[in-house]
Formats: structure tokens, C-alpha cells, sequence
């Protein structure tokens, strides 16, 4: 009982920091991309202008990424144990 909450405590803190992290890791990495793929077509354009998508993708790929880990990852090792 207190190894399953240690391993649970574990999780959900793991869970949370990769979470918190992951949105502003896209941003980033997306921003860069754009910049690197079209460097001189970019030169006079308003970045604030690319936020807003960069801003859903970003929360979109952090959805994905909460979903896999709150609810594939526990059923994939629960799945044997119902056997």
C-alpha cells in the first residue's frame, strides 16, 4: 500500500513536470523552425502574428501528451493483470 503510493506519487510528479515544460518546449522549437525554413521571406513580417497558432499546436501536442500518459500508459500495464 505505501509502495503503490510512493510509485503513484512518483508518476503524477513526473506527469506534471514533463507537462508543465512540454508546452513551452513546442513554442519554442516551432518558432525556431519557422524561422530557420523561411529566414528570408521572414524579414519583414510581424512575428507576434504566428503566436496564436504556435499557441494551439503547442496546447494541442500538450493535450496529446497528457492523454497518453493519464490513460494509455496505466491501461497498457493493467491489461495483464485482469487475466
Amino acid at each position: 500500500s505505501v509502495f503503490y503510493i510512493v510509485v503513484l506519487y512518483l508518476y503524477k510528479l513526473s506527469q506534471n513536470t514533463l507537462l508543465t515544460t512540454l508546452s513551452n518546449w513546442v513554442k519554442k522549437e516551432l518558432f525556431e523552425l519557422i524561422l530557420k525554413t523561411n529566414y528570408e521571406d521572414m524579414k519583414n513580417v510581424n512575428f507576434a502574428d504566428f503566436m496564436t497558432p504556435i499557441t494551439r499546436i503547442a496546447s494541442a501536442s500538450t493535450t496529446l501528451i497528457n492523454d497518453v500518459l493519464t490513460n494509455l500508459i496505466p491501461t497498457i500495464g493493467d491489461t495483464g493483470s485482469t487475466r
